[in-house]
């Protein structure tokens, strides 16, 4: 399961909308990076540094404060860099240090703990964003679609539904149209979400080369989901035309790359994605690349991918622990594997967390207790790839070998 693009997908087109009418207004920002993607994050920090001066200069402005915060976040998103997440919780910090009590940019701190997967924080500032006097309907909208949102990763599918249906209804905005695009792809309507990606596209103004990218990426996911591989890697092409030098488009290249025999062409990319990123999920690629090849180099990989990890579960423990369970499957002790699934189950009880869950259960040995979270996710609406081959795996543990090869059938169907 690789998790690098959660808080994107379930995030809706990098965002939800803030509550917050201040507009950004940094000088112009000429491309001339070595590449667009430089040139995006150059235009970010353009506008960072224009709103802290701003705030600075009227005595501490908690609206502009906010709007720099939320500009860190997009920055933290595009990035994958959580320090931009640390500097944006900061300057949140100082925004409601700043703001009247009972004020305050509730709706962006809530975005932020959703976005780090603190759950149990993003209610009460959801609550306090929805008290404000004369909210309107975009405010509204936002509102729902972050409540939405966190329906959703509580596992509680038709809430979040319904939350969707109410922040269309209420303002029919980019962020509402990704996320219930992608609640429907996830949810087993593929169709449906294509022509919810196809409205997001048209929806785009001017040249909006982030969302652009990501809705190309999107769609070779989607591909990707039913090994479709040539179609994602087209895809997937399309976003790199849009935004070259962005990390997460390589890797994405970089895994098809390797799911075709193309190792020699993954490897040179992950390491350059690893050399601008430091993430430790790119390690554990290169790590199984290697260890496929029987290269001894790989234990070194897994070495550093794990101190990475480590180092992420440390300063956001619920938001790395999706991120780091596949490197704990897969090379530390089963009692840590399980311990760090249970732990990320409890932080977003949704059904991909349960799957993670069956897997560190089924490693361990506990084949009643991984059955019993594998029946939970296969009752749920959400459609997942890694379903059917842990059904498969499980059923072989058991001794079923018969029912091992059913659903493996279904699988290659």
């Amino acid at each position: 399961m690789m998790l690098v693009f959660t808080a994107l997908v379930l995030s809706g087109c990098l965002g939800t909308d803030a509550i917050s009418t201040i507009e950004s207004a940094p000088p112009a920002v000429e491309i001339s990076m070595p590449s667009v993607f430089d040139a995006e994050l150059a235009a970010l920090d353009e506008g960072i540094i224009w709103n802290l001066q701003r705030s600075e200069s009227l005595g501490g402005s908690w609206p502009v404060l906010e709007t720099a915060a939320g500009l860190l976040m997009e920055r933290a998103r595009l990035s994958g860099d959580y320090d931009d997440y640390a500097r944006a919780e900061a300057v949140l910090t100082d925004a409601f240090a700043q703001a009247p009590v009972g004020s305050g940019p509730f709706l962006t701190r809530a975005q932020l703990h959703y976005t780090l997967h603190r759950l149990d924080a993003v209610g009460p500032d959801l609550e306090a964003a929805g008290a404000r006097r004369l909210l309107n309907s975009q405010q509204q909208g936002a509102i729902a679609l972050l409540g939405a949102n966190l329906a959703l990763q509580h596992g509680d599918y038709p809430s979040a539904e319904a939350g969707y249906a109410e922040a269309i209804a209420l303002h029919r905005s980019l962020s509402a149209v990704c996320s219930l695009a992608v609640f429907s792809w996830k949810t087993g309507d593929v169709a449906a979400a294509e022509v919810l990606f196809s409205e997001a596209e048209g929806m785009l103004i001017g040249p909006a080369i982030s969302r652009r990218a990501w809705l190309h990426l999107q769609r070779g996911l989607i591909d990707l989901d039913h090994d479709r591989l040539d179609e994602a890697m087209v895809h997937y092409r399309d976003a790199e035309s849009v935004l070259p030098g962005y990390w997460l488009i390589e890797e994405h290249v970089a895994e098809v790359l390797t799911l075709t025999g193309r190792t020699d062409d993954a490897l040179h990319r992950y390491e350059a994605v690893i050399a601008n990123t430091g993430n430790p999920e790119f390690m554990d690629a290169v790590a199984g690349i290697l260890a496929e090849r029987g290269d001894p180099a790989a234990a070194q990989w897994v070495v550093r991918a794990r101190s990475g990890h480590d180092a992420r579960l440390a300063a956001f423990p619920e938001a790395a622990a999706g991120h780091a369970l596949d490197h704990y499957l897969a090379h530390a002790s089963g009692p840590e594997a399980l311990e760090l699934a249970r732990a990320n189950l409890a932080a977003r009880p949704n059904t991909e967390a349960r799957i993670g869950l069956a897997e560190a259960l089924l490693a361990v040995g506990q084949l009643d207790a991984a059955a019993e979270q594998l029946a939970i996710a296969e009752e749920s609406p959400w459609v997942s790839p890694d379903l059917p081959d842990l059904s498969a795996r499980l059923s072989l543990a058991k001794g079923d070998q018969d029912a091992a090869l059913g659903v493996r059938s279904l699988r290659d169907k």
